[in-house]
């Protein structure tokens, strides 16, 4: 449901949804920030699968037409509006998520090869592992190819 809001109304009538996301929500816990980590990857997926289907669209000239209220994938969005989702995703990737997905990886990874940890707690910190790994995936679309791979050799050197 967030993600279709968000295909609608990011960046441009709803610009803090990132600080909403990222600082409010996801500091208040692990499943906050796991929550908040899948908005994006689905957002990004979303955005990808409209841009891949694209051609299949345009092969068969089929006109626009508006989605209902439920129906919101960025394949229902006008063209223009599927730009500037690409433009912010772009920007949001460069300039502040790979940086704090690589700082999530790295942290929830030291934090489960800590001594004493429950296995609740390992649990929680692997679930959002997880959730950041395959958000960094769905990001590095996004990113300029030498930001992703700087940082993936960052990852290579924590431990």
């Amino acid at each position: 449901m967030l993600v279709n809001i968000a295909l609608r109304e990011w960046p441009n009538k709803w610009p803090d949804m990132v600080d909403l996301l990222l600082n409010n929500l996801a500091s208040r816990g692990l499943t906050e920030l796991q929550f908040a980590l899948n908005v994006f990857r689905r957002l990004s997926e979303d955005v990808s699968n409209a841009f891949e289907n694209a051609d299949a669209t345009a092969k068969t000239a089929q006109p626009y037409a508006a989605p209902s209220a439920v129906d919101t994938t960025a394949r229902t969005l006008p063209r223009s509006r599927q730009k500037a989702i690409v433009e912010a995703l772009t920007n949001l990737a460069r300039d502040r998520l790979i940086n704090d997905l690589v700082h999530a990886i790295a942290a929830h990874s030291h934090a489960l090869m800590q001594q004493g940890v429950s296995n609740e707690e390992k649990a929680a910190h692997q679930a959002v592992l997880l959730m950041a790994l395959n958000t960094l995936y769905a990001f590095t679309e996004w990113a300029p190819l030498e930001y992703v791979s700087f940082f993936l050799t960052f990852l290579s050197y924590v431990r």
